[in-house]
């Protein structure tokens, strides 16, 4: 069966704890009661039964672990429970002892070679020769199959490399280091009797199997501590149903499994693709749930597999994840990654789960990312590290909106210096991309809206012009086009109104125009035009955060916002605490706000 890498990492902690402490205590019980010289006599025959023995009793382990009922096999077929496993198959047992017999003639020609004593003191050589045996071949055998045991013994070692497979071959190494070792004590000719040959290998082939065995547990002690930690209790604002209020619970954060991570939310902005989603318009939209996007924090804790992040580095969750694996992410054309596109759409974490829950119940997660949590959980490959110096209430707005309006003018329209722009909705989105318009140099920005209250704050984001549909009684791309000697080079759309998609293409200029759609439009929603408009030239195209390669991009935007480049403090129109997210919607719905941005 399956057992996962958390249930490997215990298990593995248990059998190499249990060593440690019985075979020291044997070692130390021989010192001590003058036993020394009899490691390499027959008598010593009932203590290397009594470690067989322990490594049988390590089968029972895997038992006592919900994940694993039966002891872990790394073969393709499946162990059996310990009760039947000598009885299983006489194949195998003739096998094994074939094997045992073909590896001790191998083991006492060598130790031969080495010097030991064939007809006198042969005593000595047949015990080291049963002692290896039982160190690398029986109990390597119990645990992993002798079939692997005799690749790694032969140095073919063709098996999958795990946490338990590495530990059990090192435990063969270090044995037979140790064994090598023990030689070099009889050399020295002191006049004690545990020296005779080769009475030192042995005793230094069970250090080495016990030191084998300690140097896994040290290994596995930064690992381990990533797996123990506790559930965390938080706040959160639950989105229990669409079309209502989001309920300020207390939820519970599963700690972060293999390539994810745990974050402590600092900072959170409003966006209208989180009300969206709570008014029911999205079809992907899962209740109940945990919303949000735009966030910043602190990691908490990482998953095993994680390197790129540690405990204490400043983050940004990113709805657009970057593995560097997948087709879209190698290819330089598109910022989208398809690695957990499917989970991630239904709300759930790349394993098919969800690491909250409230009141019993299991909450969905949301775009990858759901800040609306006070402590949250996402992929390794849907955070990036951003400069510690950076205000985590302010850049938490580059999650989502600023950069996409931003880099669907510098990266999808690519405008160019002197062209002619225009915005349809001058909200934060419409207004990251009139200043994206205005960094690339563009000599005329149109600001579209029908709130004319809205014109006196474009200007401070590089408008040039305000446009009001209400004020004209014609298509108001006919009024553009009028305005601007044919049309305009780029037009932006931040609406997601499917006419005002419509008219921001046909406000293109013929032959080069290009119209980038950045608003998202209801669920099943089409989109029209005259087949002509495109036929004459123009480029109809859309954009997910800008273009942005999240995990690259995000970072550099952060350090534009610290040099001055990228402006971020204009947009945050409202600070409220956490408590307040009702209220932070109602003032996003009023008009009058650019973003809000809540502190937990």
């Amino acid at each position: 069966m399956s057992v996962s890498a958390k249930t490997e990492q215990r298990l593995l902690l248990s059998y190499c704890s249990f060593t440690c402490i019985y075979l020291s205590g044997i070692l130390t019980l021989v010192n001590f009661n003058d036993n020394l010289y009899n490691v390499g006599k027959y008598k010593f025959l009932p203590v290397l039964m009594i470690l067989t023995f322990a490594e049988v009793i390590k089968l029972l382990f895997p038992m006592l672990q919900a994940e694993a009922p039966t002891i872990i096999k790394i073969e393709q077929r499946a162990y059996p429970k310990t009760k039947t496993f000598w009885a299983k198959n006489l194949r195998d047992i003739i096998k094994f002892l074939f094997n045992a017999f073909c590896l001790s003639i191998f083991y006492y020609l060598t130790i031969v070679l080495f010097g030991a004593p064939i007809l006198t003191d042969h005593e000595e050589t047949t015990m080291l020769v049963i002692t290896l045996i039982t160190l690398t071949y029986v109990s390597t055998s119990l645990h992993l199959g002798q079939d692997h045991t005799v690749d790694i013994l032969t140095g073919v070692y063709s098996l999958k490399s795990t946490i338990l497979s590495n530990a059990l071959k090192l435990n063969i190494q270090m044995t037979i280091l140790g064994t090598w070792l023990g030689a070099i004590v009889i050399p020295l000719d002191w006049d004690r009797p545990w020296q005779a040959w080769p009475i030192p290998c042995v005793i230094g082939a069970l250090l080495g199997y016990l030191i084998g065995h300690f140097i896994t547990l040290i290994k596995m002690l930064p690992s381990l501590k990533l797996y123990y930690r506790k559930v965390i209790k938080c706040k959160a604002a639950v989105a229990w149903k669409q079309k209502e209020p989001l309920s300020l619970e207390e939820i519970e954060v599963a700690s972060p499994k293999t390539h994810e991570v745990r974050i402590k939310i600092v900072a959170v902005a409003l966006c209208h693709t989180d009300a969206y989603t709570l008014d029911g318009l999205d079809p992907e939209g899962v209740f109940p749930c945990i919303l949000g996007h735009e966030g910043s924090g602190i990691v908490e804790s990482v998953g095993e597999g994680v390197t790129e992040f540690q405990p204490g580095d400043h983050v940004v969750p990113l709805y657009i994840p970057q593995c560097g694996d997948c087709k879209f992410c190698k290819s330089p054309k598109t910022n989208l990654c398809s690695k957990i596109r499917e989970t991630q759409g239904k709300g759930l974490m790349p394993d098919g789960t969800s690491r909250f829950t409230c009141k019993g119940q299991t909450l969905a997660h949301f775009m990858g990312c759901s800040t609306f949590s006070e402590y949250t959980v996402v992929a390794d490959i849907s955070l990036t590290k951003i400069n510690p110096k950076a205000p985590l209430d302010k850049v938490c707005l580059l999650g989502c909106g600023i950069s996409t309006g931003y880099g669907a003018a510098l990266n999808t329209a690519k405008v160019e210096p002197g062209s002619t722009c225009a915005v349809w909705g001058l909200g934060a989105v419409g207004l990251a991309a009139i200043f994206g318009c205005k960094k690339s140099g563009a000599s005329r920005i149109i600001g579209i809206d029908v709130n004319p209250a809205k014109f006196e704050q474009a200007k401070t984001f590089g408008c040039t012009e305000f446009v009001n549909p209400k004020d004209y009684d014609k298509p108001i791309q006919q009024v553009l086009i009028e305005m601007t000697d044919g049309g305009l080079d780029y037009t932006f759309e931040c609406v997601g109104n499917v006419n005002t998609m419509r008219a921001a293409l046909e406000s293109c200029h013929k032959g080069w125009g290009t119209s980038v759609i950045i608003g998202v439009a209801a669920a099943g929603q089409e989109i029209s035009t005259r087949p002509f408009q495109l036929v004459t030239g123009r480029v109809w195209k859309g954009t997910a955060f800008g273009g942005w390669k999240s995990k690259q991009s995000v970072p550099k935007l952060v350090e534009q916002y610290l040099s001055k480049e990228l402006i971020l403090d204009e947009f945050i129109t409202h600070n409220l605490p956490f408590e307040k997210i009702n209220e932070g919607f109602n003032i996003l719905h009023s008009g009058n706000c650019l973003r809000a941005v809540l502190k937990y």
